[in-house]
């Protein structure tokens, strides 16, 4: 479908929306929604506008500069103190695209449902990646972007505990938040769209993911 999107774009999203509400299919919709907002990302991207959800509490700038993460590696101009990061593996665990705004990085997952799984594993594999182009990673925060407002207020994380408590060992700290569906928003206040603050409205609850232990 991705592939697809790089030749349609927005014909392409209009079109599995459409099938997704004549359907009713679950999986479908799922996929509809994740693309229209990537969609979106991407046309603020070219138009140096910022994306911030129905509620305006979250904000998130974007950058012209093309970046790209394969599951391994980062790729791309990262010579910058804000980027999007684009994921080109099929069926990428835990988020569908992050961003890199000065020392911070935000994973995104796109939901139709009231809960999803959150396998940090995923993340702590981007921040690798990032660290070895050596882009600084001092705060995480993962958010889950549902479409239903009624969903979104009521959204479980179901967390996958990796590493190991006992060891006491923290490894990062990842901050939760919910966020209503993004909509793209041009320039406030004069702020230019590639340098604006990261502000989250809800990161109360955490999640402390430890070393993993490795046999000698």
């Amino acid at each position: 479908m991705l592939i697809a999107y790089e030749r349609c774009a927005d014909i392409l999203v209009e079109s599995v929306k459409s099938a997704a509400e004549k359907t009713k299919n679950r999986v479908l919709q799922g996929w509809a929604f994740e693309l229209s907002q990537i969609h979106l990302i991407r046309c603020a991207i070219e138009m140096e506008k910022r994306v911030v959800n129905a509620k305006g509490t979250v904000v998130l700038p974007t950058s012209t500069a093309k970046v790209t993460y394969n599951g391994q590696s980062v790729d791309g101009e990262v010579s910058g103190d804000t980027f999007v990061i684009e994921c080109t593996k099929r069926n990428q665990g835990c988020f569908d695209i992050a961003f890199y705004v000065k020392d911070v990085l935000v994973t995104v997952q796109f939901t139709v449902s009231s809960k999803h799984s959150l396998k940090t594993a995923f993340i702590r594999l981007l921040k690798s990646a990032l660290e070895n182009k050596g882009k600084a990673v001092k705060s995480i925060t993962h958010i889950a972007i549902v479409e239903d407002p009624k969903k979104a207020a009521a959204f479980n994380f179901d967390a996958e505990r990796n590493g190991h408590e006992s060891s006491g060992e923290v490894e990062f700290t990842v901050h939760l938040a919910r966020s209503t569906k993004l909509i793209e928003q041009s320039q406030i206040h004069g702020t230019q769209s590639n340098n604006v603050e990261l502000t989250i409205d809800d990161s109360a609850e955490e999640i402390h993911v430890y070393s993993e232990r490795r046999s000698k």
